[in-house]
């Protein structure tokens, strides 16, 4: 309960320098920037005590997208990760996200489809360096491709 109080109170603490400075946003205000870091290493010391579904509507409501995602990966939510990252075009880092260990390989599946549109390059090669992976899982994000206009 105290650190989803702290959560807020930093959360808030973010949105008032933001509101008294309209060039907090540039990446050489350093209040700014120690004060998300700060943040950041807050979330990532109490993430085992912070109440995960509250955390996340509380950094969803300040609109604070990189912080969600950032808790969102400390909590291994990697499907928010990767929805966000493909909805931003990422696909690189969507990639790497579905490298590491602990990802399950359903993910992979899952957002195949998207990545193959985004970067099909980067994501075949991705494909090719993952044990285990099941290609026949696969074929459905590789006709969806090969349906496209730019693959013909």
């Amino acid at each position: 309960m105290i650190s989803t109080w702290a959560t807020e109170l930093y959360l808030d603490k973010i949105n008032r320098l933001l509101l008294e400075d309209d060039s907090a946003l540039d990446s050489n205000n350093t209040e700014y920037q120690s004060l998300i870091k700060e943040f950041r290493a807050f979330l990532s010391d109490c993430k085992d005590v912070l109440d995960e579904a509250t955390t996340m509507k509380l950094l969803e409501s300040y609109g604070r997208v990189d912080e969600l995602v950032f808790f969102a990966s400390l909590k291994e939510q990697y499907e928010i990760v990767l929805h966000h990252y493909i909805q931003q075009g990422e696909a690189k880092k969507a990639l790497q996200v579905l490298q590491k260990p602990n990802v399950s390989m359903e993910l992979q599946y899952k957002f195949a489809p998207d990545l193959i549109m985004l970067d099909a390059y980067e994501t075949v090669e991705s494909w090719m360096t993952t044990k285990s992976l099941n290609p026949r899982k696969l074929i459905p994000a590789m006709m969806r491709y090969s349906s496209e206009p730019h693959a013909k």
